[in-house]
């Protein structure tokens, strides 16, 4: 057989074009056009008859000429926006950098820059912003640090309660993906075969031949989702409550609306569509309708739908898929990071607001909802021990952690989760003046439960052994490569030292701060459901990993576990001998995991004669 040959036919040569080009443009024009007409949902989502008039406190009035050379922009306020005249405004967002010392509105400018503020003294980023909106053909932008008073808290807090509407009602975001802080503008220089491909020639006889083009499989994870842009945290909210979002990204434009995620080497949509994207093997069936986890970012399109279905509707009902895209919402935003960690609970607000608006914001609290609560308690750490020094939320929130976290069990259950906890009450205090989705100060939780006292322990765990084991081989330094036997990870475990088992392989078990400075911990079960592994479904308990305060009854939250009762293992630590382990059924010993604890009065608040304890979770 003749080996393959492959010819570069008519290769495109690297350019200094960059995003602000004719073509550029010219395709955001056609996205713009196409959302607009083709995509109404996008409208109906981010506008209310009620609201039709509403524009931000203060907008930058960029008056546009076409393509001229803006030489000053003013300051206006959105009362002052003449009614009969077109009201379209755009957003920008962007990261500040750290210890910013661009221009910005403080108090003492703010007569002066409703006077005028010289173009050219401006950050970069701030320069195109400008120069874009001008050209789509609108007049006005909204940009924080020009519109929001920088040295005055008053004014922040109350422009901050009105986020969800600036960016919901905005016509379009434009997003600076690819700069680190505001000097590094919106455009890059970048080879055109990023936009159009690379063109070959493939001639293997018998198999394939013919022209193709040679491109990247999903640009957008490494130009989008891992961008220097949306890594800060506050930008989450910016780009869910926006009707429409185009990225000036490293390679080219790509654009995310309700409706379509494109760019300009996929106009029309591409591999990130959903039917193409590869789901996780354990990824329940079960789950609603172009529900998954959003491990890249993409779930607009859910969200977007879901608020189609308002509550004013006939025929609505409680969103099957709302706990699925919450959790996906929390997962995405708390991999972002912030500047204070005082904002953890007010830079995702605005998305809290729109979402009230199907459950109602009485039903929030500090970062959960009461429907559902249960399955969103059922949250872990993926960083070791990163709770703040200062107080941002109860230990049952994620929004008390600084870190990621994760809230997969939802999405690996294969049929309904079996919830084996009652929420009591659920409370939370809020200092005077803030939002009902704003910051904490206080908050519990009361439960009834089944409650069991655990060891937290480590061990040895061997890997799968052999080649195909990651733990198999280990790299070695120096002039020839030498490869060493690694089979072995240390991991948590719990020990259930009452019923005689330990927790093993398949199992999780994360601790949100050092387990060695409590005495004593317990472990709480809040739901059931079957979990799959690469060599089966094994039935699994999960919940939550609690330390005793000094008041009765009373636990913070420290960890999270996931157990399989029947792969766990014999303890031999266990405070009932040996013999009398064997002289147990194993069957027993599962079923009775989180029955007939004996637990100490001090450590619940009622106890219903069986398995069932009250307690409370600060």
């Amino acid at each position: 057989m003749t080996d393959p040959r492959i010819q570069l036919i008519n290769p495109l040569s690297p350019t200094s074009s960059n995003t602000s080009s004719e073509s550029s443009f010219e395709r955001l024009s056609q996205w713009i056009a196409s959302c607009t007409r083709e995509h109404p949902s996008c409208n109906r989502v981010h506008s209310r008859p009620e609201d039709s008039n509403w524009l931000p406190t203060r907008l930058i009035d960029i008056s546009p000429r076409g393509r001229e050379t803006l030489a000053t922009v003013r300051l206006m306020e959105g009362v002052d926006v003449d009614i009969t005249t077109d009201r379209r405004y755009a957003t920008l967002s962007y990261c500040w950098g750290r210890s910013p010392s661009f221009k910005m509105l403080r108090h003492a400018e703010l007569e002066e820059f409703k006077e005028g503020i010289r173009i050219e003294s401006l950050p970069a980023t701030f320069k195109d912003a400008i120069s874009a909106a001008a050209r789509l053909g609108l007049r006005y932008i909204w940009i924080d640090a020009l519109c929001i008073i920088q040295d005055s808290q008053e004014d922040w807090m109350r422009e901050a309660a009105t986020m969800s509407k600036v960016y919901s009602y905005a016509f379009l975001t434009l997003a600076a993906a690819a700069s680190e802080n505001s000097a590094g503008g919106l455009y890059r220089s970048r080879s055109s075969s990023a936009v159009n491909g690379v063109k070959l020639k493939i001639t293997w006889p018998g198999y394939i031949e013919g022209e193709f083009y040679c491109v990247p499989n999903d640009p957008w994870v490494k130009a989008v989702n891992r961008s220097p842009l949306l890594k800060r945290a506050w930008v989450f909210q910016e780009r869910l409550l926006s009707a429409r979002t185009v990225y000036f990204a490293i390679d080219q434009l790509y654009w995310e609306c309700g409706e379509l995620y494109a760019s300009e080497l996929y106009p029309y949509g591409g591999p990130w569509d959903l039917e193409f994207r590869q789901k996780l093997f354990n990824i329940a069936p079960r789950l609603p309708k172009d529900i998954q986890p959003a491990r890249d970012g993409r779930f607009k399109h859910t969200y977007t739908a879901m608020l189609l279905r308002t509550p004013s509707a006939e025929d609505w009902t409680f969103p099957e898929e709302f706990p699925y895209i919450w959790a996906s919402i929390v997962t995405q935003y708390s991999i972002g990071r912030l500047t204070c960690e005082n904002d953890k609970l007010m830079a995702i607000s605005g998305v809290a607001n729109r979402m009230a608006m199907l459950v109602g914001g009485d039903e929030y609290f500090a970062g959960l909802w009461r429907p559902s609560l249960p399955l969103f308690l059922l949250w872990y750490s993926v960083n070791r021990w990163s709770r703040p020094a200062s107080y941002q939320a109860p230990t049952w929130s994620w929004a008390s952690l600084l870190g990621p976290v994760d809230m997969d069990f939802m999405f690996r259950a294969q049929n309904p989760p079996n919830i084996a906890v009652n929420v009591l009450r659920v409370s939370t205090t809020r200092p005077p003046g803030s939002a009902a989705t704003g910051p904490v100060i206080d908050g519990s939780l009361s439960v009834r439960g089944s409650l069991c006292e655990v060891i937290a322990t480590k061990c040895l765990r061997r890997e799968l052994s052999g080649p195909l084991s990651k733990h198999f081989y280990t790299k070695g330094f120096g002039k020839y490569t030498k490869y060493t036997m690694w089979p072995f990870q240390v991991e948590s475990t719990l020990l259930f030292h009452q019923k005689g088992l330990q927790t093993s392989y398949p199992s999780k078990v994360f601790f949100d701060q050092d387990p060695s400075k409590y005495s004593r911990i317990f472990c709480l079960k809040i739901a059931a459901s079957d979990v799959k592994h690469p060599w089966g479904t094994v039935s699994t308990d999960c919940g939550l990993i609690l330390a005793p305060t000094d008041v009765r009854g009373q636990f913070i939250r420290i960890g999270y576990f996931e157990i399989a009762p029947a792969k766990m293992c014999y303890s031999w630590r266990a405070d009932k001998g040996l013999w009398s382990l064997w002289r147990r059924d194993r069957r027993e010993l599962e079923a009775s995991l989180f029955k007939g604890s004996c637990i100490d009065s001090r450590f619940y608040e009622e106890f219903d004669g069986g398995d069932r304890y009250t307690i409370t979770i600060i």
